[in-house]
């Protein structure tokens, strides 16, 4: 393979580079162990070390590599470098200065080896002038990439803050420490100010579909999860799937203040929920306005049906965009639900049985409600849809 001036050039950088690298590294390692002595004598309690030992240099790993056709190139081209350079293949009458060369390319030949380096690898191969094969041939491009990764890695060291620090003069480097510190302390503050207190569980779903009944059984496994009010452990409440929502109506906490471990959204059959929802809550005007508001209703609604429908499915897209960690069906779904929190390390134990109908209405049932209302068979496909979404019988042909 002939070699062209350009190649030359770039080989000369490439080695400048790694060679470069070594000091770069070196020396950024001694910045930052200087840079945090000197933060450890200036800060005083308000700062821990915690607060500022991450820019450390930590030893290089050893990384392994599959044994890819790619791989096994290189590793055949390594062979033929080693059979040429190795110290101990070398002539006897060997003079030190051409020994010591052979000796450097031999080193960076393993490093090459070691860290799956084609560039630094092609780079040795030409310097002893080895033929290289097809395959490493199509491979030189690698040493440009390579310089422009070592060019920016050594640029990012050289324009760290532990590096400015470590060369600049006595008087800028306690101005630099005080700023440091300053700022250090202004993010801790913000961060105390906005730091949320952390809660297990939040409980959601649409109403009547069984909150209430949700929060009775997670209180009888030994939770303080707390009906539309905050315990505990956490709250079960409807109206905070609307998760903009600075006040959430018939609550009075701000669920934003709080970071929730686990997010379950109870669900339950449209054939009993949605003549509840029509015949019970739908009368509630305020509950019915707050849906309106945060469900984006679409359409304007001839029916009972339609309301309660629309408003089912509206809830149910912002519930998913939250979005929860766990469906869980009210008529079947508590063993499942039980297991669940077990596997998240949450602390429950069985106790009583809770009865379905805790919190239950009484109405009239689904075929009342659609006796006397044409429904669009846009809503009939809607709902089929969450029907079969989660597991419930469709409800209509």
């Amino acid at each position: 393979m002939s070699i062209n001036r350009s190649l030359k050039r770039l080989i000369r950088e490439y080695e400048f580079l790694i060679d470069d690298m070594e000091d770069v590294l070196e020396i950024h390692k001694t910045a930052n162990q200087e840079l945090n002595r000197a933060i450890r004598m200036a800060k005083d309690d308000d700062i821990a070390d915690d607060d500022f030992e991450k820019d450390e240099v930590e030893d290089e790993e050893v990384e392994t590599f599959e044994d890819t056709p790619e791989r096994k190139i290189l590793k055949k081209l390594f062979r033929k470098i080693v059979f040429k350079c190795h110290p101990d293949r070398l002539p006897k009458d060997t003079n030190e200065l051409e020994r010591a060369e052979m000796q450097d390319l031999y080193e960076k030949a393993v490093l090459a080896h070691d860290r799956d380096n084609w560039g630094l690898m092609v780079v040795v191969a030409i310097k002893l002038d080895i033929k290289l094969p097809k395959e490493a041939e199509d491979m030189v491009g690698r040493i440009a990439e390579e310089t422009e990764s070592l060019r920016m890695q050594v640029s990012q060291m050289t324009s760290s803050f532990a590096w400015q620090w470590y060369h600049s003069e006595e008087e800028l480097r306690n101005k630099m420490i005080d700023d440091y510190l300053n700022t250090l302390k202004r993010i801790k503050q913000k961060n105390i100010a906005n730091k949320k207190e952390s809660k297990k569980i939040l409980v959601v779903g649409h109403p009547r579909t069984g909150t209430g009944y949700t929060a009775k059984l997670l209180q009888s496994w030994g939770l303080d999860v707390q009906h539309e009010k905050l315990g505990k452990d956490g709250t079960s409440a409807w109206p905070l799937a609307a998760t903009e929502e600075e006040n959430p109506i018939f609550l009075d906490f701000n669920f934003k203040q709080y970071d929730w471990e686990i997010i379950i959204y109870c669900v339950r059959d449209p054939k009993d929920s949605l003549p509840s929802i029509a015949f019970t809550e739908d009368t509630k005007e305020a509950s019915l306005q707050y849906r309106k508001k945060w469900g984006m209703f679409r359409t304007k609604h001839r029916s009972p049906i339609d309301v309660a429908i629309e408003s089912l499915i509206t809830w149910d897209e912002l519930i998913e965009d939250m979005p929860p960690n766990y469906v869980f069906r009210v008529e079947d779904g508590e063993k499942e639900l039980f297991q669940f929190l077990k596997n998240k390390k949450i602390d429950v134990s069985l106790g009583k049985s809770i009865n379905k109908n805790y919190n239950a209405r009484p109405h009239k049932k689904l075929d009342h409600l659609l006796k006397n209302n044409n429904l669009n068979n846009s809503y009939k496909k809607y709902i089929n849809q969450y029907c079969k979404k989660y597991g419930y019988k469709e409800l209509f042909d």
